[in-house]
């Protein structure tokens, strides 16, 4: 049977490969999870990855992912994967245990702790216990099965690897450049995830299709243009944005504001550029196109706070109907006297109409 295929990850939170047969490269393979030889689980390597795509592999969909339940415990059991009514057994690509990747993980710093599987983890300034945390905080969603799903200024991928172990059939990672945490990610094959170098505000950005969740958490304050962002968040979403950034609540909340930070006032870090109230983030989220739920308030010194929100497309919206094309580098203004000149032109020839049925 010539199918071909590999076992790229086998952890207590996630097991994942591809298997492809290249006489029928249209057709999705059925995989066996075993453990010691025995049958875990049955599952169809349906889902896309970009890498099989561009090695030839048919539509690039013939990956697999199994979530096992969580009171299931690997320890000394062998994992492997068949394909189903044969021996074909997936061969791993990667050997290195979850012990063995932490212990290489440590040859660089990272912003992340990314969980390696079987309690081992990436040694990130946010601890494990904090990713964990903000997890609950946000309510990141607890299922993500079949969903796609975009992660927005991903750093080390810390996020987009809890998406994976959520359950997402297929994860983007885009930022404007790549740490060394996620190349070892993406070099070690640890977890099946996509990269994209893409900047929030390049047409590569526009020229994204439509994610059914996106990720949009620790950017907003990183952007000179934050109506903007939010705006190009808006037209690649189609149910939900998980959405996380700073507020600045130091002048109050009534009066909707934001505080420009010049230099490095925020966190001695001259990328941070924007403190919103939170009356004046909901408004922007409003004129954005969102409905919004606030989520959750986190570190609350009035000057340096976190908010939450679950975002979703407002349909209905005024600014939704108008967004294209604000989006498109035409202010809301410039479209407003768009209008006003088609209407004018249209006025115009109603009235030689209107004379030449009067015979003038």
């Amino acid at each position: 049977m010539p199918v071909r295929g590999s076992l790229d990850v086998s952890t207590s939170g996630l097991i994942a490969g591809w298997a492809w047969d290249s006489d029928h490269p249209e057709q999705r393979v059925t995989v066996e999870i075993l453990a010691d030889g025995k049958r875990l689980a049955q599952v169809t390597a349906e889902h896309y990855r970009e890498d099989l795509k561009k090695a030839g592999m048919g539509d690039g969909s013939h990956s697999f992912q199994y979530i096992p339940p969580s009171q299931i415990n690997f320890d000394g059991q062998n994992i492997s994967a068949v394909v189903a009514g044969s021996d074909v057994c997936l061969q791993r690509p990667n050997p290195s245990s979850a012990a063995e990747l932490q212990r290489q993980s440590r040859a660089f710093g990272w912003f992340h702790s990314v969980d390696l599987g079987d309690g081992h983890w990436t040694a990130g300034h946010k601890t494990p216990e904090h990713m964990k945390a903000e997890l609950d905080h946000w309510q990141f969603p607890a299922d993500l099965s079949g969903k796609t799903v975009l992660d927005i200024g991903c750093a080390d991928g810390g996020w987009s690897v809890a998406a994976i172990r959520h359950g997402a059939r297929s994860v983007l990672s885009i930022d404007e450049q790549m740490t060394d945490g996620l190349r070892f990610l993406l070099d070690k094959k640890v977890f099946p995830l996509e990269y994209r170098k893409i900047d929030l505000f390049s047409q590569d950005f526009l020229d994204l299709p439509v994610f059914d969740v996106v990720i949009f958490c620790g950017v907003l304050y990183h952007v000179q243009n934050p109506i903007e962002a939010l705006k190009r968040v808006r037209l690649k979403v189609r149910e939900l944005v998980v959405f996380e950034t700073h507020i600045n609540e130091s002048l109050g909340t009534s009066v909707p504001y934001m505080v420009y930070y010049e230099t490095n006032e925020l966190g001695n870090d001259p990328s941070n550029w924007w403190g919103p109230n939170t009356s004046c983030l909901e408004a922007m989220l409003r004129t954005s196109g969102f409905s919004s739920t606030r989520i959750s308030i986190i570190d609350s010194a009035p000057g340096n706070a976190r908010v939450c929100y679950h975002l979703r497309p407002d349909e209905v919206s005024l600014y939704s109907q108008i967004i294209t094309s604000a989006t498109g580098s035409h202010s809301m203004l410039e479209e407003y006297r768009d209008k006003v000149n088609r209407f004018s032109a249209r006025i115009i020839d109603l009235e030689r109409q209107l004379r030449q049925l009067k015979g003038d």
